[in-house]
C-alpha cells in the first residue's frame, strides 16, 4: 500500500510545484482536486500509509540535500487533503459514482 501511497504523493507533488510552461495551472488545479476528492475515501489503513510514505519521502529529501518547497509540501500534505485526524469525515463510507475528470 505504500507504493500507491508514494505514487499519489509524487503526483500530487508534480502537479503542484510544476511552472507554467510546463502545465497548464488549471489543469494541475483540476487534477489536484480530483485527487483530494478521492483522498477523501481513504480508510485508516490506507492513511497511515501515506503518513508513513510522507515520513520516508521526508527523510530521503533531507539526506539528498532538502528542497523548502518539497519539505513543505510534504509537511503539509495530510492537512491539505483534509487527512489529518481530528478532521471531520463527511462523505459517506463509498464514494458516489463519479467520472474522472482527467
Amino acid at each position: 500500500m505504500k507504493a500507491l501511497a508514494r505514487a499519489v504523493i509524487n503526483a500530487a507533488l508534480y502537479l503542484d510545484l510544476a511552472d507554467e510552461e510546463s502545465l497548464d495551472p488549471d489543469l494541475a488545479l483540476q487534477a489536484l482536486e480530483e485527487i483530494g476528492y478521492n483522498l477523501g475515501y481513504c480508510t485508516p489503513e490506507e492513511k497511515e500509509a501515506l503518513a508513513q510514505a510522507l515520513a520516508e519521502m521526508r527523510a530521503v529529501e533531507l539526506e539528498e540535500g532538502p528542497r523548502p518547497q518539497v519539505l513543505e509540501f510534504l509537511d503539509t500534505f495530510m492537512a491539505a487533503f483534509g487527512l489529518e485526524e481530528g478532521q471531520p469525515d463527511d462523505h459517506d463510507p463509498e464514494p458516489p459514482e463519479r467520472m474522472n475528470l482527467l
